[in-house]
C-alpha cells in the first residue's frame, strides 16, 4: 500500500521507561486505542490484520475507516494504511527502539483530504484535533505502561 498523498502529516516521538516487548504490545492492542485517544471512539478488529477505526467529531458526527495492517516486525516496526475506498485515507508508520531499559517510539502518520459528504469537517477535525488528541493520549499510554494506571 502506497503512503497517502498528505493533507495533514503528525510525527511525533515517545519515550516509555519499559521494555520494548510490552512497549509494542500496549500499542499494537489496537481495539484499546479508544482508552488513551479521546477522538477514537471505537476499533474493531474484522480479521486478516484489517481494522474499522470510528472517530467522534462534532455535532455527533463520526468519521470511520478501515485501516489494514500492511507490515509487522515484532518489536521493531508496524506500518499501516486505509482500505482504497475509506472515506479518510492514511497511512503511518511506527518504529520501536529499545535504550538501555527504556523504548523509543518514533511515530508518523498522514491522512489524505477526507471524501464524501462530511469531507470538509472530517478534514477541519483531523487538522485540529489530532495533534491534541495525540498528545494527550501519548501521556495516558506512557502512565499505563510504566505504572499501570491510565491517568486522566
Amino acid at each position: 500500500m502506497d503512503p497517502v498523498q498528505p493533507f495533514y502529516h503528525v510525527r511525533h516521538s515517545l519515550e516509555f521507561q519499559a521494555p520494548v516487548e510490552e512497549v509494542f504490545a500496549h500499542w499494537t492492542a489496537f481495539t484499546g486505542l479508544p482508552r488513551y485517544l479521546d477522538g477514537v471512539e471505537s476499533v474493531r478488529e474484522l480479521g486478516h490484520s484489517r481494522y474499522l477505526f470510528e472517530l467522534g467529531g462534532s455535532n455527533g458526527r463520526t468519521f470511520i475507516w478501515d485501516a489494514v495492517i500492511t507490515r509487522l516486525v515484532p518489536n521493531q516496526y508496524l506500518e499501516w494504511g486505509s482500505d482504497s475506498q475509506s472515506p479518510i485515507q492514511c497511512s503511518g508508520r511506527a518504529r520501536f527502539r529499545e535504550r538501555a531499559g527504556s523504548t523509543r517510539l518514533d511515530l508518523e502518520i498522514e491522512y489524505g483530504p477526507a471524501s464524501g459528504r462530511a469531507a470538509g469537517e472530517a478534514n477541519l477535525f483531523l487538522e485540529r484535533s489530532l495533534p491534541g488528541y495525540l498528545a494527550k493520549g501519548s501521556h495516558m499510554m506512557t502512565d499505563l505502561i510504566e505504572t499501570g494506571f491510565a491517568g486522566l
